[in-house]
C-alpha cells in the first residue's frame, strides 16, 4: 500500500474538526465534572476533624428496614457509636416485616439509650411503603438535622457523623456524601466488580455535579438534610406514584448551590454491602433506571450528551480510520489513535483512581 502526502480536501477536514471537537467536548467533561471528586478526596486526606461539641448540631440518623435483621445485627453498632456529642437513631420497621427485626432492636435498645424504633401499620395502602417509612421516621425525630443510612450500609468510621456535620454549618439545607460498594476483587463474582464500578460511576457524576455547584441528585445512603426544610417543601408530594426516587428525586426537586454542600472525606463514606444474588442487583438497577428518568435539570441533559459523544467519538474514529486507509493516508490514522488514547487513558485513571480510595480497608 503506497502512503500519500496528507493534503486535505473538504471531506477530510469536516471530519478531523468534527473528531477533535468531539474528543475535547470529552476531556473537558472528564476534567471539569468526573475528576472533581477523586481531585477533592485527595485534597481532603489527612484533614483533622474537628470534634468540637458546641459546631455539631444534634441530628437523627434515620434507618427504613424490611426484612432485613441479620443487616441490623451487623452494621447498626457502628452507626450507635459514632463519635458524635448528640444523636439519635431512629429505625423505622414494617409491621407486616416476617423476621425478628423488633427483637433484635429491643435487645440494642436496652444498651444504646440512643436508639428508638417504631413500625409502618400493618396493612397500609400508601402506594409506596419505603416513602411512608420514611415519613414517619421524620416525623418521629426531634432534630432538625436528619441523617438517613441504609441497615445494607456501614459507615466508613466512627466520625462519619462528625465528618458530615461538617457541612451542616448556617444557610445550608442539604449534605451529600459519597457511597461505595464494599466489594473485594479478588473474591467478588464478576457482576458484583461492575456493581461495584457502577457505584463509583454514580458518585462520579452525582458528586461531582455538586461540587461544580450543579446538585441534582444524591443517594440515601449517605444524605442528610433538615427536617424544617422538607416540611416547608411538601416533601415527597411531587413523587407517590413512584415506589423509589425518596432521595434523588427529592433532592433534585430542593437542592441548589446555595443551600448544599458537599462532604468528600473518606472518614464520611459510607459502604453498601453487593447484593445478595444477580436477579435482586438486576431489580435494583432497573428502580434506578426508571428513578433516574424522573430528574431534571442541565446535569440531567449533560450526562446524556456525555454518553452521546463518547459513542459519536467511537464511531468517528472508525470513520476516520476508514477513510483514511481508503485514501491511503496516515496522518488521520495517527490523531484518531492519539486522541482515543488520551480519551481512555484519562477516563482509566479517573475510575482506577476513585476505586483504589473507595476500597474499605
Amino acid at each position: 500500500m503506497k502512503i500519500h502526502m496528507f493534503i486535505p480536501d473538504i471531506t477530510d477536514i469536516i471530519l478531523l474538526v468534527l473528531f477533535c471537537l468531539v474528543g475535547l467536548a470529552i476531556l473537558t467533561y472528564l476534567w471539569m465534572i468526573l475528576s472533581r471528586l477523586p481531585r477533592t478526596i485527595k485534597h481532603e486526606q489527612g484533614k483533622s476533624c474537628d470534634l468540637n461539641k458546641d459546631a455539631c448540631p444534634p441530628v437523627s440518623v434515620i434507618i427504613c428496614a424490611n426484612d432485613q435483621q441479620n443487616d441490623l445485627i451487623k452494621h447498626l453498632p457502628a452507626v450507635l457509636e459514632q463519635q458524635y456529642s448528640e444523636f439519635e437513631v431512629i429505625v423505622v420497621l414494617d409491621a407486616d416485616s416476617e423476621d425478628s427485626s423488633a427483637d433484635v432492636l429491643r435487645q440494642m435498645e436496652q444498651k444504646y439509650d440512643n436508639l428508638y424504633h417504631t413500625f409502618i401499620p400493618a396493612g397500609s395502602l400508601y402506594l409506596s411503603r419505603r416513602k411512608l417509612a420514611v415519613t414517619l421516621g421524620i416525623k418521629a425525630s426531634r432534630y432538625d438535622w436528619l441523617v438517613f443510612i441504609e441497615p445494607d450500609c456501614v459507615p466508613a468510621s466512627p466520625l462519619w457523623l462528625s465528618r458530615l456535620s461538617e457541612g451542616m454549618y448556617a444557610g445550608k439545607d442539604v449534605v451529600i456524601g459519597a457511597v461505595f460498594c464494599n466489594v473485594n476483587d479478588d473474591t467478588a463474582q464478576k457482576w458484583q466488580k461492575h456493581l461495584a464500578k457502577l457505584w463509583c460511576r454514580r458518585n462520579l457524576q452525582i458528586m461531582g455535579w455538586a461540587l461544580a455547584g450543579k446538585p441534582f441528585s444524591a443517594m440515601g445512603r449517605n444524605l442528610a438534610y433538615r427536617k424544617s426544610t422538607f416540611l416547608q417543601s411538601g416533601g415527597f408530594s411531587n413523587q407517590l406514584r413512584l415506589s423509589r426516587g425518596e432521595d434523588s428525586l427529592y433532592i433534585n426537586k430542593i437542592a441548589n448551590i446555595s443551600n448544599t454542600s458537599v462532604v468528600c472525606h473518606p472518614d464520611a463514606f459510607t459502604y453498601v454491602t453487593p447484593c445478595r444474588s444477580k436477579r435482586e442487583w438486576s431489580q435494583e438497577l432497573k428502580d434506578f433506571r426508571k428513578v433516574v428518568s424522573y430528574l431534571k435539570g442541565s446535569p440531567v441533559f449533560m450526562i446524556k450528551a456525555y454518553r452521546f459523544s463518547w459513542a459519536m467519538f467511537i464511531l468517528l474514529a472508525v470513520i476516520v480510520v476508514a477513510y483514511s486507509f481508503v485514501t491511503y493516508q496516515i496522518v488521520p490514522v495517527l490523531l484518531a489513535v492519539i486522541l482515543c488514547l488520551i480519551n481512555g487513558l484519562f477516563r482509566y485513571r479517573i475510575y482506577k483512581h476513585l476505586r483504589t480510595i473507595s476500597i474499605k480497608s
